[in-house]
């Protein structure tokens, strides 16, 4: 059970640092669908003009929207796959497991239910006359049921 539990540790960290690596990606290597023209510039180094700070922001901006895409595609495709497979895993082993628990648990209750059943209908028709019987009083003020009490 150890194994099991810090092996889904594991995927939950993997599927949640994974999708942000792919930020790490070099912009030069996006397919840019825009008109700005795109310079070869090393990005390790700081522009030297404002023009370059220009052209380098205007590829980031243009790059930032396709690598989010991809980034949450790829999260997307490891989320259904950790589904599907927690799904197959519920089925298989848990589901069983609880299906089993339930019938016992409802098979004692039943049988509880079927031998209180007679006392249970005898004392819903206790309640039902003592019903019959205050309904009446229900449409009398405090007052007069005061008055009654006092009397």
């Amino acid at each position: 059970m150890k194994y099991f539990i810090a092996f889904l540790i594991i995927i939950f960290l993997m599927d949640t640092i994974c999708p942000f690596l792919s930020f790490a990606k070099a912009a030069s290597n996006l397919p840019v669908k825009h008109p700005v023209k795109q310079d070869t510039q090393d990005l390790t180094e700081a522009p030297g003009t404002f023009k370059e700070a220009k052209t380098l922001g205007k590829n980031f901006l243009i790059g930032l929207p396709i690598t989010l895409k991809k980034s949450l595609e790829e999260g997307l495709s490891i989320w259904k796959n950790m589904f599907g497979w927690s799904k197959r895993f519920w089925n298989l082993y848990i589901n069983t497991w609880i299906k089993k628990f339930w019938n016992r648990i409802s098979s004692f209750f039943g049988k509880e239910v079927e031998k209180r059943k007679p006392k249970i209908e005898k004392e819903f028709q206790k309640e039902k006359e003592e019903m019959k019987e205050e309904i009446p009083n229900i449409g009398k003020s405090f007052w007069q049921r005061f008055m009654e009490l006092v009397r």
